[in-house]
């Protein structure tokens, strides 16, 4: 897939259904594998890592992520 088709895929996704994040990690992760690199992907999928850790040792089983 291309850029534009991951990015407009995340765009509807978040539009129209329910939206966790860990999708905008997959979707960073697609794109640095597509061979796009920028510190803002790498900052984001360690970002968003980061609070769904963080998260689930808050609260545990009860998060469905």
């Amino acid at each position: 897939m291309r850029l534009e088709e991951l990015t407009l895929e995340i765009y509807a996704e978040r539009a129209l259904t329910y939206f966790e994040s860990k999708h905008l990690v997959a979707w960073a992760v697609n794109v640095l594998t597509l061979g796009y690199e920028s510190d803002n992907l790498y900052v984001l999928a360690v970002w968003i890592t980061h609070l769904l850790k963080n998260a689930k040792s808050i609260f545990g089983n009860q998060l469905l992520i």
